[in-house]
């Protein structure tokens, strides 16, 4: 196939005409009818290119719409081109400011030819993309001369049970979950895991799934032979195949399409590889995922399969998050400060003991990698560092999580007495904020939340807003 695409059109006879047009030119056509089948549809297909219409009858979200919750999602690597037969002034700019590949009008002067040309070009540049940036990974990967053992910091009744599932499952060649919060240190126990087994001498290679566009996870982990698509010049090596004999760590394995999924699932079943373009190989690669999500729950909305997760999670090893690990964290900082202070030169006079509880005023939602950042930035902003220097570094991180002034606004609503008194002036707030949102615009504001002009002016006076 040469590329997968998704049109998103309201008409079906015309989206069944652009789909034709395509299929004849040999691309894996998907047609959507409205915004919630082609979310639907996307999240299984991962397509190279978006041909999207912008105004769309008995649908949730419009065309651009779509487009923009698209690019919300921060794992959306696919083309768009934009076709539409009524589209505003300022919805073809949006459309163009989103990025959008081509802007095509399908009623005036539509030319067949042009538009699979434009096609042709988007799926070409989505390909060189892709391309470019397996090579980016592929150099990244070889540059990783040597797995040197992270330390594993910590002696908390939590981390002490983390060691313990280390020792249990490291000399083993089970494969093994980690579950934990961003920051909390998944990979160095991927590391100490491997560094327990007995593939020392074999390949250790640790990828990050949500990094890899979704239409190259296949091609990333399995691998290709010469011709298998336009840019494969050449027989590529997947990652799994790689850490043959070895260990794959993959992080974030939440963001694994479901094709993916299952591949990885007979991987695990099987203990073999579908090279894209190739043929089937066997290898023997011992698996370690991680996951800072909740996968039961991405279970419940059909974003992760079941029996991949319930493959994974006899061998499960729970990761605390440092708000847990109060003992730790004087641990922690110790060995952060001793690494920096040598490197920038710094002296360091603080009894860490004296000011525990000052540390803990803080829940240090980053994890440990907040807490190393933090460690470094104090050594480099100061030529000595102090138990006040620190405490007075926690105060400003304290502070800056303090709610906001509307939050501070809407708790002193809830804090008024009367029922009735406390709407009023939640409406009369309410009101003040959508009139500075739409300039003062009397009209618009009525529009925007739903009330009759005329009910407007008369909270206006109510309420004594001018």
């Amino acid at each position: 196939m040469e590329g997968k695409i998704i049109i998103l059109e309201d008409n079906e006879n015309l989206a069944k005409q652009y789909s034709l047009f395509l299929q004849n030119e040999g691309y894996d056509m998907h047609i959507a009818n409205n915004s919630t089948a082609f979310f639907s549809l996307y999240r299984k297909i991962g397509p190279d290119l978006v041909i999207l219409d912008i105004e769309l009858k008995n649908s949730e979200l419009n065309g651009l719409d779509v487009y923009e919750k698209l690019k919300e999602s921060g794992d959306f690597h696919s083309k768009v081109i934009v076709i539409t037969g009524n589209a505003t002034r300022v919805q073809s700019v949006k459309a163009i400011q989103l990025g959008a590949y081509a802007f095509i009008d399908k009623q005036v002067n539509f030319d067949k030819h042009s538009f699979v040309l434009n096609v042709k070009q988007a799926i070409n540049s989505k390909k060189q993309e892709d391309y470019n940036h397996a090579l980016e990974i592929e150099n990244k990967q070889l540059r990783k001369s040597s797995v040197p053992l992270i330390p594993f910091i910590g002696d908390s009744p939590a981390i002490k049970k983390v060691k313990e599932f280390i020792e249990k499952y490291g000399p083993t060649d089970l494969s093994v979950l980690i579950e934990g919060e961003t920051g909390t240190g998944k990979e160095i126990v991927a590391n100490h895991l491997f560094w327990k087994s007995k593939r020392t001498d074999k390949p250790f290679i640790t990828i990050n799934s949500s990094a890899i566009p979704e239409s190259l996870i296949e091609s990333e982990l399995f691998g290709y032979k010469k011709g298998a698509f336009t840019e494969a010049g050449k027989d590529k090596t997947g990652y799994i195949e790689k850490a043959h004999n070895g260990t794959l760590f993959m992080d974030e394995i939440s963001n694994l399409n479901y094709i993916a999924q299952a591949k990885i699932l007979r991987t695990l079943e099987y203990g073999e590889i579908q090279v894209l373009g190739g043929d089937v190989k066997k290898t023997d690669t011992r698996f370690i995922f991680g996951t800072n999500k909740n996968l039961h729950e991405l279970i419940d909305k059909d974003k992760f399969r079941e029996d991949l997760y319930y493959r994974m999670e006899g061998n499960k090893i729970v990761l605390p998050p440092l708000r847990e690990r109060d003992s730790d964290i004087i641990l922690l900082m110790n060995f952060f400060f001793d690494k920096y202070k040598a490197k920038y030169n710094v002296s360091i006079n603080a009894g860490l003991k004296n000011i525990k509880n000052k540390l803990l005023e803080y829940s240090w939602p980053g994890n440990i990698r907040e807490l190393k950042n933090f460690c470094e930035n104090l050594v480099i902003t100061n030529n000595h560092i102090t138990e006040k220097t620190i405490t007075n570094a926690i105060i400003n991180k304290v502070v800056s999580k303090q709610p906001k002034k509307a939050d501070r606004n809407l708790q002193k609503l809830i804090e008024i007495d009367q029922f009735s008194t406390s709407v009023q002036a939640y409406e009369e707030q309410y009101i003040k904020y959508h009139l500075e949102q739409n300039k003062w615009k009397i009209k618009e504001t009525a529009e925007n939340i739903g009330l009759e002009k005329s009910t407007l002016y008369k909270k206006l006076k109510k309420y004594g807003i001018e």
